[in-house]
């Protein structure tokens, strides 16, 4: 590569004016011309090769410097193109199928009751493989619960576990744009509320980086959310310099999800409501990267007496995979959404064809209140 190239041939140069030096024959300057050898002294045919040699490395260094601009231009054209793809599809509406399968999916796994034969909650297969939190075998009973349910993606399914080298790539364009600062406070020593801006100018005398945070400022993130209206929020006041890299060195998820909806060209994100307060963080790492932002959509989620979101994390019980039909039925009236499982003959790709067609929005807006 570039710069491997640029060290051998500094390295040489030098080697060649040590040399030349050595022998009484100092290589001369860039803007000087070689002269005639004629009448020189003992050794000047040496001396004319080795100042031959200089001016042909000098000629070799800059045609590298033109073809690394070469390079960087084709690269500014291919970055172009791409970005005016992904805005491309932004401009495309959501179709109703794609709201329909996400929300429908989430509320069936959280809604239904216990029963033998169960599977954990399960979310998007994408962000489910978390490698910060996956127990052994969740990610093939998410994926079996899923296929019960007659849902299914369009690419290969991404485990965050195996896309660190993304992340760092991301981690590394933010510092360099002065986004990131290291951070040595524990999360005891923060407390509650917004992160005091502690290391932002430095770490503390005697301190060692335990995390990575992003520098907020104090602009609003703004967003219209597909159910919940128009969103404002300044970081700065809410929740400070957040982590993208934490002190145990695994990603932070906000990073994560960023990098991958971008590297998959995302362009609608739908999910649970318990995940509108992350939104602005993330827009905010897309603005920084460059990312074109996503449609979000937050619909209402199933929550116990005390108002807390059914998921394994919570304990909360699997799903009975066994009676798929009863399980969108629960989801469908959950979402306010006509129950198209009343003819149990239906098979379960007629009713997810059914419940599609008679996909309405409205009644997601009723139902949705902030958790």
């Amino acid at each position: 590569t570039d710069p491997i190239y640029k060290n051998m041939l500094s390295a040489f140069t030098k080697d060649l004016e040590d040399y030349s030096i050595a022998a009484g024959n100092p290589v001369p300057s860039p803007s000087a011309q070689p002269s005639s050898t004629a009448g020189a002294p003992v050794g000047a045919d040496q001396g004319s090769r080795l100042t031959t040699l200089y001016y042909q490395i000098q000629l070799m260094q800059e045609e590298l410097r033109q073809l690394r601009g070469q390079l960087e231009e084709q690269q500014f054209v291919i970055d172009r193109l791409r970005r005016d793809q992904r805005e491309q599809y932004l401009d495309l509406d959501g179709r109703v199928a794609s709201l329909a399968s996400n929300a429908v999916s989430t509320a069936a796994v959280n809604q239904a009751p216990a029963a033998s034969n169960q599977a954990p909650a399960a979310t998007s297969p994408k962000e489910s493989a978390a490698a910060n939190n996956e127990q052994p075998g969740a990610s093939d009973s998410i994926i079996t619960c899923l296929k019960a349910l007659g849902l299914e993606w369009d690419e290969e399914i991404v485990y965050q576990s195996q896309r660190d080298r993304l992340y760092e790539y991301a981690l590394e364009t933010l510092r360099k744009a002065d986004h990131l600062f290291d951070c040595a406070c524990s999360r005891r020593e923060v407390g509650p509320g917004p992160y005091p801006g502690t290391c932002r100018s430095g770490l503390p005398a005697g301190k060692t980086a335990r995390s990575v945070r992003f520098r907020t400022n104090n602009e609003q993130i703004s967003f219209t959310d597909t159910i919940f209206g128009p969103q404002l929020e300044d970081l700065r006041e809410t929740v400070g310099d957040f982590i993208l890299r934490r002190s145990d060195g695994l990603h932070a998820y906000h990073l994560a999800v960023v990098v991958d909806d971008a590297a998959q060209q995302v362009t609608h994100v739908v999910r649970g409501v318990d995940l509108l307060p992350s939104t602005s963080r993330q827009i905010a790492l897309q603005d920084a990267l460059g990312y074109p932002r996503p449609r979000y959509l937050h619909f209402p989620v199933v929550c116990d007496a005390s108002g807390v979101k059914l998921s394994k994390q919570t304990g909360a019980s699997g799903i009975n995979i066994e009676d798929v039909t009863d399980i969108w039925a629960r989801a469908l009236r959950f979402l306010g959404q006509p129950d198209v499982t009343t003819n149990r003959n239906l098979r379960l790709d007629e009713i997810i064809s059914l419940a599609t067609q008679n996909w309405r929005i409205d009644p997601l807006r009723t139902k949705a209140q902030l958790p």
